[in-house]
């Protein structure tokens, strides 16, 4: 049986337990991302993102990191953008709001000119993913990672046209009503899996094992009243259709 992780982070975790969509945010952690990804022995796509985190950081950053992933995406070497998105989760984060829609609205129109998908990271944001549906739905496929909403909201996104997927991971195996629900209603083929690893990891844990991948799994095939391997087949279709769509070509 063949496992996708739909995001994670192979230059923190330093080896994959799967196959898979690994996100940096530095041009120096793209480099070991894609050093590592070339000598798995699974398939990991590498993906670059501005977060909305380190856009918050300052302008200098941003614009060395959006600089960065134009030239990755001229070079052919993303499978993807991301993780990039908007993150209104604090008030410090709040006072970035300029700066991140910059970054957020860079990230835009760079999938938008290459024909690439999108994995977004979202938090506090909804209004704002309503707001830019027309441009994402101008996307091959957007990833909402962790996502953080409920069904409702998912299918409204889907009903403005977004060629989303929804992935979900830690939230499962936490009990999240929200991310349970996602998982039994929306239709399997808008469904990832992933493990955000190393982040998002348990009481007491300090890392968040990529292995943990397997657990998510099980606990999305229970939901479903589906076997695991039969749960396995649909999020491998539904990963190579989310991920593996990009034309990295300037339109």
């Amino acid at each position: 049986m063949v496992y996708y992780d739909a995001h994670f982070h192979i230059a923190q975790c330093s080896y994959a337990a799967a196959a898979g969509a690994s996100c940096a945010q530095s041009p120096e952690e793209f480099l070991r991302q894609e050093a590592l990804a070339a000598s798995s022995p699974f398939r990991v796509c590498c993906l670059f993102g501005i977060h909305p985190q380190d856009a918050a950081a300052g302008q200098q950053l941003l614009r060395r990191n959006a600089a960065f992933l134009e030239q990755l995406l001229r070079e052919r070497r993303i499978c993807g953008i991301g993780e990039c998105g908007l993150d209104f989760f604090t008030e410090e984060l709040k006072a970035a709001r300029a700066l991140q829609e910059e970054a957020w609205h860079i990230s835009l129109g760079l999938a938008a000119s290459y024909g690439m998908p999108l994995l977004v990271h979202d938090r506090k944001a909804l209004d704002e993913l309503f707001r830019d549906s027309r441009e994402l739905a101008r996307l091959p496929s957007v990833i909402f990672h962790a996502f953080p909403f409920g069904a409702r909201e998912a299918l409204a996104l889907l009903a403005h046209g977004v060629n989303a997927y929804f992935s979900f991971g830690a939230a499962l195996l936490r009990g999240s009503r929200k991310a349970e629900d996602c998982v039994r209603s929306l239709p399997a083929a808008r469904i990832l899996m992933e493990t955000d690893a190393p982040f998002q990891p348990f009481r007491d844990e300090s890392f968040a094992p990529p292995e943990r991948i397997r657990a998510v799994y099980e606990r999305a095939a229970a939901i479903r009243a589906v076997s695991a391997g039969e749960w396995a087949l649909w999020m491998e279709k539904n990963f190579c259709g989310a991920f593996l769509s990009g034309a990295a070509s300037p339109a």
